[in-house]
């Protein structure tokens, strides 16, 4: 199962509610991954969360509205990024 490659999570939320709330928000969700792929086979310490709150939106929104209800849904997402490990070798 690919035991030599990370996951790093990362969600966003939508532009309405404060930048606090969701930034707690995209951490919960975020945690939220995590906990479903360890539960379902996946090491933890293979697992990295983070929340970006509304930082980085891919449908451009403010929290005025002024965009479509499917423009809202498209910024809330968990986006997984895979990697390996960086190898070091000490030169003898």
């Amino acid at each position: 199962l690919n035991e030599d490659v990370n996951l790093e999570l990362t969600s966003h939320t939508d532009s309405r509610g404060s930048d606090e709330y969701n930034l707690s928000l995209s951490q919960r969700r975020a945690n939220a991954v995590t906990e479903y792929l360890a539960k379902n086979g996946i090491k933890k310490k293979r697992l990295s969360a983070y929340g970006r709150g509304e930082a980085d939106p891919v449908s451009p929104c403010d929290s005025e509205g002024t965009c479509s209800e499917n423009d809202h849904a498209i910024n809330r997402r968990t986006e997984i990024k895979f990697s390996t490990p960086t190898l070091s070798y000490i030169e003898q």
